[in-house]
């Protein structure tokens, strides 16, 4: 009898330890659960941020750009397709965030069409890169192409050539300059108009890597007068330059380049290109965020931040 009575002791005992111990558990847990939540604090907002579908750098870079100050500011970025054949920018408007950023590259219609509504509900939206004309004012982050222009001729004023004969070339690559070309030429023009005569002759590359080094060995062979090749992709200048190499005619085309990549400085210092001309494309991405912030917490920012552009020379490296 005793032992039994025993036994079931134990098993009480037992029992009532298990249950005590499941019991610290759940408090232990259910209260670290509760630090988590927190310290995990919602973002301040939500942005949804439209850029082209392209491997260039440059998108690359706004992208890392806008990362970086989401990040600071504790801020969740979305990503979509500017692109209306992609069917991501007719959905905008209905799209459940704060702000919106979009990088356009050219004036289509449809973009244009889902901003004015954005507009008419009175939600904060920025535009980068390349800026397109609405009824109302739009707020503006990126370089000015009319300064891009100015940079162009300064470097070729400052290599100095008795004959000026320019080949621009705009880029599928990045089509936001072609799109702005008309007040890209405008820059260069007015910069040159004091230099005497000089001859400006427009070409394209596609989305082909390769298209660039295909296009100097046409100019050389094709375009003989042609004395400056200025390009406005940094894919682009890195293959017309390894193209003069390859050729053996670094020198006889002077090469101004786009961008700020390593290999454009190694060939900068190495003179097959003259010089680069630079716009800051995370720098471009970064002040988007900052400023869309700035647009939702206060009702506005200004009306346009020039990022600035800048020359990079065998002499500033």
């Amino acid at each position: 009898m005793k032992r039994h009575l025993f036994a079931g002791l134990a098993v009480f005992g037992l029992l009532s330890l298990a249950a005590l111990s499941i019991s610290i558990y759940l408090m232990v847990h259910l209260d670290s659960l509760g630090n988590a939540n927190h310290d995990s604090v919602p973002p301040r907002y939500i942005f949804a941020f439209y850029l082209p579908v392209n491997s260039s750098k440059y998108f690359l870079d706004i992208r890392k750009g806008a990362e970086l100050a989401a990040k600071e500011q504790h801020v969740v970025l979305t990503f979509h397709s500017v692109d209306p054949k992609d069917n991501e920018i007719q959905q905008a408007v209905f799209t459940d965030v704060q702000g919106y950023v979009f990088c356009p590259y050219n004036e289509d219609p449809i973009l244009i069409s889902q901003i004015e509504r954005i507009q008419k509900k009175r939600q904060p939206f920025v535009i980068i890169n390349h800026t397109i004309r609405t009824d109302k004012p739009i707020q503006f982050i990126g370089a000015n192409n009319y300064d891009v222009g100015k940079k162009m001729s300064q470097i070729v004023k400052k290599i100095g050539l008795s004959v000026t004969h320019i080949g621009i070339v705009y880029s599928q690559k990045n089509p936001g300059m072609f799109a702005d070309r008309e007040l890209i030429e405008l820059g260069m023009k007015n910069e040159l108009q004091e230099s005497g005569q000089f001859y400006l002759e427009r070409f394209e590359t596609s989305l082909n890597p390769l298209d660039a080094e295909a296009l100097i060995y046409r100019i050389i062979k094709q375009n003989p007068v042609i004395n400056y090749v200025i390009f406005t992709d940094s894919n682009d200048t890195i293959a017309a330059a390894q193209a003069l190499i390859d050729m053996n005619m670094v020198g006889r085309i002077q090469l101004i380049g786009f961008g700020n990549e390593q290999s454009i400085r190694e060939y900068i210092r190495k003179g097959v290109i003259s010089a680069s001309v630079v716009i800051n494309p995370e720098k471009i991405g970064y002040q988007a965020v900052k400023s869309l912030i700035e647009l939702s917490q206060s009702g506005f920012t200004s009306a346009a931040v020039d990022t600035g552009v800048e020359i990079v020379e065998k002499d500033t490296l």
